[in-house]
């Protein structure tokens, strides 16, 4: 856990400020660098904290949106499902199969194994060297996002309606408990 999250901590100090980079407004120069280290030469973090945050304010860049209060009931059984192979077409494998807790919910390969697989992680290999033309992206954040899988087939539209590929077939029972964008309908499309 200890080692996630400086995983995570380091991957917002470096990919924040790169996002905040726009080729079309460049920034200006300083007049003066502020110094990012102290008398026993450590960085100095709360000079960095207000340069990135300074940096984001200047291009437009905030905080996400609350998430919304997950109930309880869905929780459960989110954890459930997500863990259970009786999802899977030869029911032999969960989505935490590839979207492995350990590796912060990825599998640390650019594509995926799959079925018939064995291992976890980056450790996860076929016997007969197979892998799927897709990877296992973290599935944190992912209520923020609006389309997904590569080719989009899973999305929620301008006017904030689901478009999936079964179309007309998703029925209202089906649609009201889709609290969570395009996530919700995520299961049922792999």
């Amino acid at each position: 856990m200890h080692r996630m999250f400086w995983k995570a901590l380091t991957a917002v100090a470096v990919y924040v400020p790169l996002a905040a980079c726009d080729e079309s407004r460049p920034t200006a120069p300083r007049v003066s660098e502020p110094s990012l280290s102290t008398s026993d030469g450590g960085a100095d973090v709360d000079a960095i904290v207000r340069e990135v945050r300074e940096l984001a304010a200047a291009r437009g860049i905030g905080p996400l949106p609350a998430t919304p209060r997950i109930r309880q009931p869905l929780v459960l059984l989110g954890r459930l499902l997500a863990f259970d192979p009786i999802l899977s077409g030869g029911r032999d494998i969960s989505c935490m199969t590839c979207h492995v807790p350990a590796f912060a919910t990825g599998d640390g390969k650019s594509l995926s194994v799959g079925q018939g697989g064995a291992g976890l992680g980056p450790d996860r290999s076929h016997p007969n060297g197979v892998v799927i033309p897709r990877n296992a992206p973290p599935l944190f954040n992912l209520a923020a996002m609006r389309r997904l899988f590569w080719d989009g087939r899973v999305e929620v539209d301008s006017r904030g309606e689901l478009q999936t590929p079964v179309g007309p077939h998703v029925t209202p029972a089906m649609a009201r408990v889709f609290e969570f964008g395009a996530t919700s309908a995520l299961a049922l499309f792999r």
